[in-house]
């Protein structure tokens, strides 16, 4: 075999892993690209106030409960007492829930269920067809919440829309949102738990 058809060869093959690779072959390397495009775990629910939490020890149906969340962010669940909810996730939740157990049965089994997502709210009001709290099912924008709420009144004044924001130290932020330019994209405001969206 000829040296020129040798490198005749090696650069065809050379061509070819190259294709495959950008097709995520050859090799079985990944391109960042893909890597990219990968979604992310969603993070875990933490529990707020007014949820309803049902409690389950296997087993031991005495110790098992449906209670509501407290304005203080606790939870009184048999046995264990007062437990700060709040905040935490259910598996969070559970490993307290177990460990507190642990001194009247052996190696309990806790399953901690949010039955009702009643603290992540936004509260809608003024010149709209519904207005009221909706629960928040992850991200939401102004847009998406006035259409929950039915959308707005014929008299409504589109381009002065105000969220009210609680903020640190239990100051309140207002936010001056103008509908046209919100549904344009112009601007890109996700409301948070506990705002209050006011249509004039």
């Amino acid at each position: 075999m000829s040296n020129r058809f040798r490198r005749t060869r090696t650069v065809g093959a050379a061509l070819l892993c190259g294709a495959l690779a950008a097709l995520g072959g050859c090799g079985g390397t990944t391109s960042t690209a893909a890597k990219e495009a990968r979604p992310f775990a969603p993070q875990e629910y933490r529990i707020g106030i007014e949820d309803v939490l049902e409690i389950a020890v296997w087993k031991e149906p005495e110790l098992s409960t449906t209670a509501p969340v407290r304005p203080d962010g606790k939870v009184t669940v048999p046995v264990a007492g007062e437990i700060a909810a709040a905040g935490r996730t259910a598996h969070e939740l559970e490993a307290e829930l177990a460990q507190k157990f642990g001194s009247r049965i052996a190696s309990p089994t806790v399953t901690v269920v949010v039955k009702e997502l009643n603290s992540s709210r936004v509260f809608i009001l003024g010149e709209v067809s519904k207005p009221g709290g909706y629960p928040m099912r992850g991200s939401m924008t102004v847009v998406q919440a006035l259409a929950m709420a039915g959308g707005m009144t014929e008299f409504a004044n589109k381009s002065d829309i105000t969220i009210l924001r609680r903020g640190d130290k239990g100051t309140q932020q207002r936010l001056n949102v103008d509908f046209n330019d919100a549904v344009k994209g112009d601007a890109p405001i996700e409301l948070v738990p506990g705002d209050t969206v006011v249509v004039p």
